[in-house]
């Protein structure tokens, strides 16, 4: 199989055919490959992908389910995930975000990979509604909990 840099430029230009929208914006982001990263995200204008995960993707969805994490990707950036997380939860932001960038793929009829994180109740709205209502659906925190992380931030 072809290296996955190769796969990356390969599925953009496929998207520009198919989706000139957003192919014209993945070719913003610049393909870094991170044994780091497991899977593949977006980090300032870089697209940091792991060549295993890139090389799973065309494997078991062909180009088009590299498509959808391309256009994945390129959502987080275009709706400015990255940059506004701000004091809110990472984990849970990042959460927030994925559902309602995983509609958009979706809508787009572009597969996504197994597992993702996707509701139809959470269908047209903002990551930062999604944000709210899963922080509100958070079990309470324990009195140990809460009185340890008031003592933690004492110090």
């Amino acid at each position: 199989m072809p290296d996955s840099h190769y796969l990356i430029s390969k599925a953009r230009a496929q998207m520009l055919l198919k989706y000139p929208f957003f192919g014209s914006l993945a070719l913003f982001l610049q393909p870094k490959e991170d044994t780091s990263t497991s899977t593949m995200r977006t980090e300032d204008f870089n697209l940091i992908y792991h060549d295993d995960f890139v090389q799973s993707l065309v494997k078991t969805g062909g180009i088009s389910r590299l498509m959808g994490a391309l256009v994945h990707e390129v959502m987080h950036a275009v709706l400015q995930h990255i940059w506004r997380c701000g004091p809110r939860d990472k984990d849970l932001w990042d959460m927030a975000c994925d559902y309602v960038v995983n509609h958009i793929v979706k809508e787009q009829g572009l597969q996504l990979p197994p597992g993702v994180f996707l509701s139809d109740r959470f269908k047209n709205m903002t990551a930062d509604a999604v944000y709210n209502i899963l922080l509100q659906e958070l079990p309470p925190k324990s009195h140990d909990e809460t009185s340890k992380e008031s003592q933690s931030g004492q110090n």
